[in-house]
C-alpha cells in the first residue's frame, strides 16, 4: 500500500523493497495527493504528547523535524528546501508556542534511493533556540545501542489512527533491523505515518543494555518511507551523514564526538535530558528543569575538567565607543558585533547584549561572535555592554560603548564675558558632543559602520542630556521586530 507524498507536490518514485511492496515517503501538505484508505486501527497507535513532551520535535508544516542544536534542525531530504519557518510546540494550532524563521535549508547532495541512507536535510535557524534542552545525535560507539529488538520512541506531527494530523504524538516500538544504510523501526500497529516525514527516532542509552549508558537519550533516525501505516518505517540514520551536516552548515552538532565518530568530548558533553518525553514544565522556561545527565562517559573518559578560574575576555568591536549616527528618521538600524575569547577555558555557555545596563529582551546566545545586523534604535544616546558566561561559571563584562543616534550635536561656546550658566539651550540637538562625519546606519563590513568614533570618552557632557531626554524606560523603545541575529561559528 502506498502512503505518502511530498509537500511540494512531488512524489518519490515507487521503491522496490524486499517484500516487493511499493514504498513512499511520509510527508503531507498543500498539493499532496490524498493517501489511500487504510484500516484506522493500523495507523500509528501512539498517544498525544503533553505540554513540553519531546520539545525538540518540531513542526515544519507538512513534515516533522528535530532540533539537534540551538540553531539547526534536521529533517528529510524529500520534504524539500522550501521551509521558511520552524514551529515549536505540541500542535499546529493553540499548542504552537514559538515560530522561528529559517536562515537557509540544505538538502543532501546525493539523490535518495532505497537503503542508501541519504534522505536527510537540515535548516539553519535565523536565531538560536537556547532554552530548550537538546537531545544530542547518536554518534561514535553509541551506535552499538542500535540492535534488533531494542526499544525506540518515534515522535511526529503526522496522521494518527483517527486521520488527524498536526498534533505531536509519540509511540514506543522496537527496532526491526538495519538493512543497508538505513534502519527499520516499528510494526504491530505502532509506526510513523503521513506527515511524520523527517521526524525523529529516539533511543535511551540504557546502562543495562549499553555499557557507558547513563539513562540519557539520543536521536538517531529521520523518518523516510514505509509500506503502510502501522507496519514499519525505514529511517535514514543520522550518524553516517554527520560529516556532511557539520561541514555544510558550519555548526558542530556533536558535543561528545568529532563528526567521524571519534570520542572527543567538549564542555557541552553533559546535561542531556533523562526524561525528555515527560510532560511538565512550561514553555516560558523552554521546557527545562527536568533531570539531566552528568558528564558523559559513553565512549571514553569524561571531558577533562581543568581548573578554570579565569573569566572570558569580552569586547564590543562594532560600533566604536562614541560613535554618532546621523539620521532624521525616528529610528535607525545599527550593526553590533560582540567578540568573546575564553582562552584555554571550557568554552561559552551564554552571551548577553545589554543596553543601558539591561539585557536585551531576546533569548541569550551561546555562540560567538554575537552579531546584530538590523537592531533599530530610536534617537538618543545609549550605552552598550556585553556579558559572557563560561561553563566553569566565570562571567565577564565588556567595557561600555556609547553611541548616539540622531542629528550631530553642535558645541556651544561662550565669550569671555558671557555667563556660562546661560549659554546652554534646552534643545538637545545643540548639546556638546564628540564626533564628526556620520552615517545613517551601521556597516557590517566595518567595525563602526560610517559612524565616527568620538575619541576620548568623557570630553563633553552631551550624552547625559540626550539620555535624560529618553527617560528611564527608553531601552524598551528599541524596535526589535525586524532585527536578525546571526553567527558565523557555533
Amino acid at each position: 500500500m502506498n502512503r505518502c507524498v511530498i509537500s511540494s507536490g512531488l512524489i518519490l518514485a515507487a521503491l522496490a523493497v524486499s517484500t516487493a511492496t511499493a514504498a513512499t515517503a511520509y510527508a503531507d501538505g498543500p498539493g499532496a495527493i490524498a493517501p489511500a484508505p487504510v484500516d484506522p486501527d493500523a495507523i500509528y497507535g501512539g498517544d498525544a504528547v503533553g505540554t513540553c513532551g519531546w520539545p525538540t520535535t518540531v513542526y515544519l508544516g507538512g513534515c516533522t523535524g528535530t532540533l539537534v542544536h540551538p540553531r539547526l534542525v534536521i529533517y528529510a531530504q524529500h520534504c524539500g528546501a522550501a521551509i521558511p519557518q520552524v514551529m515549536i510546540g505540541e500542535d499546529d494550532g493553540a499548542g504552537l508556542q514559538r515560530v522561528v524563521e529559517t536562515e537557509r535549508c540544505e538538502l543532501h547532495p546525493e539523490p535518495s534511493a532505497p537503503l542508501d541512507g541519504t534522505d536527510i536535510a537540515y535548516c539553519v535557524l535565523s536565531e538560536a533556540v537556547e532554552d530548550v534542552p537538546i537531545v544530542p545525535v547518536l554518534a561514535g560507539c553509541e551506535v552499538d545501542a542500535l540492535a534488533p529488538g531494542r526499544k525506540s520512541t518515534l515522535v511526529g506531527f503526522g496522521v494518527d489512527e483517527n486521520n488527524i494530523s498536526g498534533v505531536k504524538r509519540e509511540v514506543t516500538t522496537v527496532i526491526e533491523g538495519l538493512p543497508g544504510n538505513e534502519i527499520l523501526v516499528g510494526g504491530d500497529g505502532k509506526d510513523a505515518c503521513y506527515g511524520d516525514s523527517g521526524g525523529p527516532a529516539y533511543i535511551r542509552l540504557d546502562p543495562d543494555t549499553f555499557p557507558g549508558g547513563d539513562g540519557s537519550w539520543r536521536v538517531y533516525g529521520v523518518t523516510s518511507y514505509g509500506k503502510s501505516c502501522g507496519g514499519s518505517t525505514y529511517y535514514t540514520m543520522i550518524h553516517p551523514n554527520l560529516e556532511w551536516v557539520e561541514s555544510s552548515s558550519g555548526i558542530d552538532v556533536t558535543p561528545c564526538h568529532d563528526a567521524d565518530g571519534t570520542w572527543n568530548p567538549s564542555a557541552r558533553c553533559q546535561g542531556f535530558p533523562i526524561s525528555p518525553g515527560e510532560a511538565g514544565g512550561s514553555w516560558d522556561d523552554g521546557c527545562g528543569g527536568g533531570p539531566v545527565s552528568g558528564w558523559s562517559e559513553a565512549c571514553g573518559a569524561a571531558f577533562p575538567q581543568p581548573v578554570d578560574e579565569v573569566g572570558p575576555v569580552v569586547e564590543i568591536t562594532a560600533p566604536g565607543d562614541g560613535s554618532v549616527f546621523e539620521t532624521e528618521e525616528n529610528s535607525l538600524p545599527v550593526y553590533i558585533r560582540v567578540e568573546s575569547d575564553d582562552g584555554d577555558g571550557w568554552g561559552f555557555k551564554q552571551h548577553w547584549l545589554l543596553i543601558d545596563g539591561e539585557p536585551l529582551p531576546i533569548e541569550p546566545s551561546s555562540v560567538t561572535p554575537l552579531e546584530f545586523f538590523t537592531l533599530k534604535f530610536p534617537q538618543g544616546t545609549f550605552v552598550l555592554s556585553a556579558r559572557s558566561l563560561d561553563y566553569a561559571g566565570n562571567m565577564s563584562e565588556s567595557a561600555p560603548v556609547t553611541i548616539t543616534i540622531g542629528q550631530a550635536p553642535t558645541p556651544v561656546t561662550t565669550g569671555p564675558d558671557e555667563d556660562p550658566s546661560g549659554s546652554m539651550t534646552d534643545d538637545p540637538t545643540t548639546d556638546a558632543s564628540s564626533g564628526g562625519e556620520n552615517s545613517e546606519s551601521g556597516d557590517p563590513e566595518g567595525s563602526t559602520g560610517e559612524g565616527t568614533d568620538g575619541g576620548e570618552s568623557g570630553d563633553d557632557g552631551g550624552c547625559g542630556c540626550r539620555s535624560g531626554a529618553r527617560g528611564p524606560s527608553a531601552m524598551w523603545l528599541l524596535v526589535l521586530a525586524p532585527f536578525v541575529r546571526r553567527r558565523r561559528r557555533a
